[in-house]
């Protein structure tokens, strides 16, 4: 358990070894990645969209459907150890969820 501990710790310092270990051994191109995870960011924001098209104005409700998919969005661009670049794609993915979210509640 020790030796685990002990991997777990320095698995977590370090992005190289994370990032490794997340891709697999798969030569994944940089562009897939950020497809991929545009993707899984805006599948995320479908709920919180529909969620947020049912809540008042100025709300407690429609704040957090807001602000926690954009910090789901942070901590998964720092777990996955993706550079600056990533952002605005994972912007347009949160911008995009949340649309398409509040298009399943008008339906």
């Amino acid at each position: 358990k020790l030796l685990s501990f002990c991997f777990f710790k320095i698995f977590i310092k370090n992005p190289l070894l994370r990032r490794y270990f997340i891709v697999g051994k798969l030569n994944l191109n940089f562009y897939t990645v950020i497809s991929g995870i545009t993707l899984l960011i805006m599948l995320v924001n479908l709920p919180f969209g529909y969620i947020r098209s049912k809540s008042t104005n100025f709300s407690r409700k429609k704040g957090r459907c807001i602000y926690i998919p954009i910090l789901i969005s942070i901590v998964l661009r720092k777990i996955l150890s993706l550079s600056y670049y990533a952002i605005p794609f994972m912007v347009a993915g949160t911008i995009d969820g949340q649309f398409f979210g509040a298009k399943i509640k008008k339906r």
